[in-house]
């Protein structure tokens, strides 16, 4: 890879093409920087589309080799073209703030050349050979990732079930596309304007390109978790880590999240735990599990789609319904109604991937809510504990019938106000091993 710099014409006797070729041939790739460009306007100044392939593959490759997902890096890639077109010495249009490939502000700035200029220094080198380097600001940004906490504020680690991490951290555990380029923007840009949806658009169309991925493949949906080939939700090797053998076939139930999530919230020996058991909502028999934005979400049993996206507090979110005249809703998705067979009036099965978590109608408060109730318009209307329901899908016991389980009315405040515990408790009275899968989510 040759040493991606930016650079003016040097040589007022020779045209800009004759200089650019001059300046590729002694291993430069040169950028037209003057007048200094903001991506975020959209513009296109700077190398051949040959060359910007050559410098995105190049990025590419090094977000692969910090750990990232092909998702993930794809989704600060997204990042850096709004931000500066890949250039690592373009200057904020109009106001001269911005600088570099994240347009690195104010005292951010500083900290950054005050970096180089040391940097510089032990190398015996010029400055801006240093400041001006692809390579250099990439290592900067993932060392400045490490060192930074959630911001804007705290919005995309408020639901991470480990709270505290870096944001290099954080993107890591993003899984789609738009959550880790959403995740990147709202955290280490925190941009004035941000264009997040074009920003998701060039990154999808760089994970399309195989000249920059190298022909990698993701699941589908642009997700790091495959569903599996018997239609539940598991493992990348098609199986059904979250839905129990005794499920399987008519009348399956599944959990509605990654095994991976319920792992952390469980003890080793025992099923008491802050998500199977405890009571997380207000008066009315419901729950919200708290995962990072774009976390998978599947339906828990075969249904009809009912409403996608629900709205009317659930942002866009997804409702189910299943026999006996009841709904089920998952609330505060990225994506309910957008997803390939979630139309309402559609089948979907147990384990079928039915939305993203967000935190749409939930600023900040990246979760999913999920409750069990009676049809909208029946009578009496009516709200049932998950909790044991989630409880016997994760031991392997059978699903109690939902009518038979503790209940509240659907308005906060009312009674009875229910004791979802006991009822999850029922469940199981001694120690339950934790399901094995094929591969531990």
């Amino acid at each position: 890879m040759p040493n991606i710099v930016s650079a003016a014409i040097s040589n007022p006797d020779l045209s800009a093409e004759e200089e650019r070729k001059r300046m590729i041939q002694s291993g430069i790739n040169y950028f037209e920087v003057a007048p200094p460009v903001c991506a975020a306007n959209f513009g296109d100044l700077g190398p051949t589309p040959k060359e910007k392939i050559e410098i995105q593959r190049f990025v590419y490759a090094f977000f692969r080799g910090q750990g990232l997902s092909p998702v993930q890096a794809v989704g600060v890639m997204g990042n850096i073209q709004a931000e500066s077109n890949f250039d690592p010495a373009v200057v904020e249009k109009a106001n001269g703030i911005g600088f570099g490939i994240a347009q690195w502000s104010f005292g951010r700035r500083t900290t950054l050349e005050n970096a180089a200029t040391k940097e510089a220094q032990a190398r015996g080198v010029p400055v801006k050979q240093v400041l001006n380097s692809l390579q250099w600001q990439l290592e900067y940004l993932v060392k400045e990732a490490k060192g930074r906490g959630s911001t804007s504020p705290d919005r995309a680690n408020a639901w991470i079930p480990t709270p505290g991490k870096n944001q290099w951290e954080g993107l890591k555990q993003q899984v789609s596309v738009q959550a880790a380029t959403f995740f990147w923007e709202q955290n280490f840009e925190v941009p004035r304007d941000s264009y997040q949806q074009q920003r998701v658009t060039w990154a999808k169309q760089m994970l399309a390109n195989t000249e920059i991925t190298g022909g990698e493949t993701v699941a589908p949906g642009s997700a790091d978790i495959v569903v599996g080939t018997s239609g539940c939700a598991g493992d990348t090797m098609g199986g059904t880590a979250n839905c129990p053998p005794a499920s399987a076939g008519s009348g399956a139930w599944c959990l509605p999240l990654d095994k991976k999530w319920f792992k952390q919230h469980i003890s080793k020996d025992k099923l008491d735990s802050d998500w199977l058991t405890k009571r997380h909502h207000d008066g009315r028999a419901a729950i919200d599990l708290g995962v990072p934005n774009g976390t998978p979400v599947y339906s828990m049993t075969d249904g009809t789609v009912y409403r996608a996206p629900n709205r009317g507090g659930f942002g866009e979110g997804v409702t189910i319904e299943i026999p006996g005249n009841i709904i089920i809703n998952y609330g505060h998705g990225l994506d309910g109604g957008k997803l390939p067979g979630i139309k309402v009036g559609q089948k979907v099965k147990a384990g079928q991937l039915i939305m993203h978590s967000s935190d749409t109608e939930a600023p900040g408060q990246y979760h999913v809510h999920i409750d069990i109730r009676t049809k909208y318009g029946s009578q009496p209307r009516v709200m049932y504990c998950i909790q044991p329901v989630l409880t016997a899908i994760y031991s392997s016991k059978p699903v109690p019938v939902i009518t038979s389980l503790s209940k509240s009315s659907e308005t906060v405040g009312r009674s009875p106000i229910p004791n979802c515990t006991a009822d999850a408790l029922k469940i199981t009275t001694s120690p339950v091993a934790i399901l094995p899968s094929r591969r531990e989510l």
